[in-house]
């Protein structure tokens, strides 16, 4: 009897024994189960981080192609219109050349009948013939020689080395001195950087509006509603476009409110609503157009 009681004993010590262990077993398995949701939703965490990173540098690479490709053919027009000024300039030279020969042969002449020197008919006929001669090619009139030379000047100087500089002076061509040059002065960096600068600090106090790019910044129309506004508050009603969240309604009261100034609308409104990030190239000559009418 002694032995069952004893075996008993030892028998509900180990039942002891075993159910605390299964107690721990159980708290350990819930720490565990808490450390790998801890796990899935930092994983999680870190997805969405890296999508974003994703989508960021992917625009960034875009633009920077875009730039890239911009660029490259700003330097290939400027080339173009370089090599257009030199050959202009060497045919005003050649054009200086032919006359101050011939203006030498005519003292020359001068200079000879002062002197008395003896001169048959027939010579004398030679000469005038040979001076009256029409060149081979058509000289440059007195009156067009002065804008020539004007319009060549602005050419040579775009053969500095610099890109900026070769973009400022196709700026300057094409129309006149161009005014993001300004800006670019102002802010820095190049003329597309300063006029983002620019839309920034125009817009910078309106709720809602972070203005990076010139693509995926402006595909709601609020960010040309707050441009606008700023010049034409009495034209358009911020507040009243925020809280509607209307793409087509934002884009109509900023084309309309440009267009009473005489901006023309140079964007497709579907286009601009339908896709994620419009073309930079549209949006940044519709803002400068803004800027040219209304800043500068």
């Amino acid at each position: 009897m002694e032995v069952v009681l004893s075996e008993k004993a030892q028998l509900q010590e180990e039942l002891v024994r075993i159910q605390e262990e299964r107690r721990q077993l159980q708290r350990d398995m819930d720490q565990l189960r808490r450390q790998v949701q801890d796990g899935q939703t930092l994983n999680c965490d870190l997805e969405r981080q890296l999508t974003e990173l994703r989508a960021v540098h992917t625009v960034a690479a875009d633009d920077w192609r875009q730039f890239q490709k911009d660029l490259q053919m700003a330097v290939r027009v400027a080339n173009e219109y370089r090599s257009e000024a030199e050959a202009d300039a060497q045919r005003l030279r050649q054009d200086v050349a032919l006359l101050r020969d011939r203006e030498n042969g005519l003292q020359t002449e001068l200079d000879r009948v002062r002197k008395g020197s003896p001169t048959s008919p027939s010579f004398v006929k030679a000469r005038v013939q040979a001076l009256e001669r029409p060149l081979e090619r058509p000289l440059v009139p007195a009156n067009e020689l002065r804008p020539a030379l004007k319009k060549a000047l602005p050419r040579l100087e775009c053969s500095t080395d610099t890109d900026d500089a070769k973009l400022a002076c196709i700026g300057r061509r094409s129309s006149g001195e161009d005014p993001l040059s300004t800006i670019a002065k102002q802010f820095g960096g190049s003329r597309r950087n300063a006029l983002l600068k620019w839309c920034q600090q125009r817009t910078h106090n309106y709720q809602g509006i972070s203005i990076t790019n010139f693509s995926s910044s402006w595909n709601d129309g609020l960010a040309l509603c707050a441009l606008m506004h700023s010049f034409l508050p009495d034209l358009v009603p911020y507040e009243a476009l925020r809280q509607q969240n209307d793409k087509r309604a934002n884009f109509a009261t900023a084309f309309k409110a440009a267009e009473s100034v005489g901006i023309p609308a140079t964007l497709d409104v579907n286009l601009m609503v339908s896709t994620e990030r419009p073309d930079w190239n549209s949006v940044m000559a519709y803002v400068t157009a803004i800027f040219k009418h209304l800043e500068s």
